[in-house]
């Protein structure tokens, strides 16, 4: 069985936006690692539907 991968990333982020970020998240019901991984997935889905696969074997 293949076992996922993680990888860990600081972000740098004014404090008051970074708290209205997490207050949005939490009224929504999800954690802001969960909705950073959303949006993110969807950005990378995004790319893809207009650009093709990403290939990562050609970094």
């Amino acid at each position: 069985m293949e076992t996922r991968k993680r990888k860990n990333y600081t972000l740098r982020i004014d404090a008051e936006l970074m708290d209205k970020f997490r207050y949005v998240c939490k009224y929504d019901g999800r954690s802001a690692q969960s909705q950073l991984q959303l949006y993110i997935r969807r950005m990378v889905e995004s790319f893809e539907s207009k650009h093709g696969p990403i290939d990562l074997t050609e970094k």
